[in-house]
């Protein structure tokens, strides 16, 4: 049975897999034990892989957009959202549930991410929430020395997290008024598999403009981008650009925008 680079003759684990090409290299011979099996199972899994891939399994593929390049500024034209489906390629973003809140890591992936509870030091402070280093620092706010139920509601908390580009909370049904988010050491978020994913602007000249750094929320059929991507050479309206989304190894279909003022 054959497996390249450090992957030995054994089955694949699930990680293994995730870290192959979307389409066909998750594929793997689960017989080998003789030769004839191996051979039909080889057969089946080359079917398999390519009825995938001409399915389009896990490809991103970009539906629709409102974004537009903008010239007087070579920026997004207002916060713009790409809307389609398999953005995350059938992988994988990192998680963490602490009580009500669940905090993502944009970036499918393996975790780079972790998160920190502490309490304010002030006997009268406000709750923020700070990621740097790679560490979210989420301080609740007390109030006569001890914590506010007031300043630490679940949706306060969500919001204070979801203005840190990278990271993403979410707040399960109906808990949004409570303020259930205790004390907790820093914890490294689990479960993301994948390569990433990357955002590319493609000029009308073919110039090709990296502007992952400019997605603020990513999710399998939504990509939120900002007003900060820097667009460099966009000389003036009615123009097309081309936008195209790397994630793991698939490549996705070409969007067409047009340039304003």
């Amino acid at each position: 049975m054959f497996q390249y680079k450090s992957h030995p003759k054994t089955p694949l684990t699930d990680k293994q897999k995730a870290d192959r090409s979307v389409s066909f290299g998750s594929e793997q011979a689960q017989r080998p034990h003789s030769v004839g099996h191996e051979l039909g199972d080889l057969r089946e899994d080359v079917n398999n892989a390519f009825q995938a891939l001409e399915l389009g399994t896990n490809i991103p593929e970009i539906h629709s957009s409102n974004i537009a390049p903008k010239a007087s500024d070579n920026t997004i034209d207002g916060d713009a959202v790409i809307y389609g489906l398999n953005f995350l390629a059938g992988r994988l973003q990192a998680t963490l549930t602490l009580n009500s809140l669940t905090f993502i890591q944009q970036q499918p992936g393996a975790a780079t991410l972790s998160v920190a509870v502490v309490k304010a030091a002030g006997a009268d402070a406000g709750m923020t929430a700070v990621l740097a280093n790679n560490l979210l620092t989420i301080t609740l706010g007390t109030a006569g020395g001890n914590l506010s139920a007031v300043k630490n509601t679940n949706t306060l908390i969500a919001t204070a997290v979801n203005a840190n580009a990278g990271i993403q909370a979410t707040i399960a049904s109906g808990q949004g008024a409570v303020s259930d988010l205790a004390i907790v050491s820093a914890t490294t978020l689990a479960g993301g598999s994948g390569n990433g994913l990357k955002l590319y602007a493609y000029s009308p000249t073919g110039d090709v403009r990296d502007i992952t750094s400019a997605i603020e929320t990513i999710s399998d059929t939504q990509i939120a981008v900002d007003t900060s991507a820097d667009l460099v050479d966009v000389a003036g309206a009615n123009q097309t650009w081309s936008f195209v989304i790397v994630s793991h190894t698939a490549r996705s279909n070409v969007l067409n925008a047009t340039s304003v003022a």
